[in-house]
């Protein structure tokens, strides 16, 4: 039985020396071919712009859910808009893009164009409720170094006025979102308020902060109530005693004429008298027994007349000014009544 015989570095080492000159002519070939591709390979140049886009500020809670997009949607819209035919072409035609490549038609410097684009998104961070910040980069690849800065920068700033023109979009349909919940809101809360309005004044009497008030008015009813409630009993006593007082100078005013008439003292009147008294003085002196007689019931008569008139007379004030007093008594009550009905009627409210 053969042994199994390992190979040690030595035999390694003796190998390569053996094969060197193989190995030699390999890395000359290989080295020739690298230079000359590197050679023959026309150098490109790559220009890259860095581009920081933020999340609306506005919180999600007060805008639609259609407005809450994340940043590298919004990039991906913007390059969507960016990459249009129209501007690339523009850019084409204003840096003389592939001007020796005459047998390339629109379509294939379009393509051309696009492949040498790159948007590529370097990080992006979350804050919550649907905000984000990302940073992507815009590169360009030319032959020419000051072709690819320049058309690096047309594109950064296609891609800066793009963001800016979408969020004046977006602010515009977020400020007109907003203006209109505004104007529902104030109409729906001017209508609150509104009924509110009518409510209160519907209830006046039952709000409870009006109702220490409400106790309040309640006392100074009732307390104004009892006040016209004794005037007006005290009104009344007054009409039955003037009542009373009118009846009494009633009464006096008709009898005291029927005292003061000479009739119930002597048959004779008055007149009658006079006359037998000048018929007696062309008889007798004014000093004859008889003629004094006559003079004497003349007197009696007069003194008496008089007296029954001023008491007549007296009588018939007292009673006008009792009827005055009464009218004015009947008028207070009157006032007092309706104030009372009033009282009533605010107090029960």
């Amino acid at each position: 039985m053969k042994s199994e015989y390992e190979l040690s570095i030595k035999d390694y080492i003796a190998i390569l020396k053996d094969r060197a000159w193989l190995l030699g002519i390999v890395m000359v070939v290989v080295l020739a071919a690298t230079v000359g591709v590197a050679i023959s390979v026309p150098p490109i140049y790559q220009s890259t712009g860095t581009i920081l886009v933020e999340s609306q500020q506005i919180s999600p809670d007060l805008v639609s859910a259609g407005n809450n997009t994340f940043a590298d949607e919004r990039i991906e819209v913007i390059r969507q808009r960016v990459m249009t035919r129209e501007n690339l072409l523009r850019i084409i035609d204003k840096y003389r893009l592939f001007a020796d490549r005459g047998s390339f038609s629109e379509s294939d410097k379009i393509e051309q164009m696009r492949s040498a684009i790159a948007v590529a998104t370097l990080s992006t961070y979350v804050k919550g409720r649907g905000e984000a910040t990302v940073a992507f980069t815009v590169s360009y690849e030319d032959k020419h170094a000051d072709v690819a800065k320049e058309v690096a920068d047309e594109l950064v700033s296609l891609f800066l006025n793009e963001n800016m023109k979408q969020r004046t979009e977006r602010a515009t349909e977020t400020t007109e979102f907003l203006t209109q919940e505004a104007n529902k809101l104030g109409a729906e809360l001017a209508s609150l308020e509104n009924q509110l309005a009518d409510f209160k004044q519907a209830h006046a009497n039952a709000l409870p902060e009006n109702q220490q008030l409400r106790m309040s008015m309640l006392s100074r009813s009732e307390l104004e109530f009892r006040e016209v409630d004794r005037d007006y009993k005290a009104a009344q006593e007054e009409l039955r005693y003037l009542e009373l007082e009118l009846s009494a100078a009633n009464s006096g005013a008709a009898t005291a004429p029927a005292n003061g008439r000479p009739a119930a003292a002597d048959p004779q009147d008055l007149p009658s008298l006079k006359a037998e008294y000048a018929r007696l003085l062309t008889r007798y002196t004014e000093a004859h027994p008889d003629v004094v007689a006559i003079k004497r019931k003349i007197d009696v008569l007069q003194a008496s007349g008089e007296k029954g008139i001023a008491a007549a007379a007296a009588g018939n004030l007292d009673a006008a000014r009792v009827r005055t007093k009464m009218a004015a008594a009947q008028s207070r009550i009157a006032s007092l009544a309706e104030q009372k009905r009033q009282l009533t009627s605010k107090m029960e409210a």
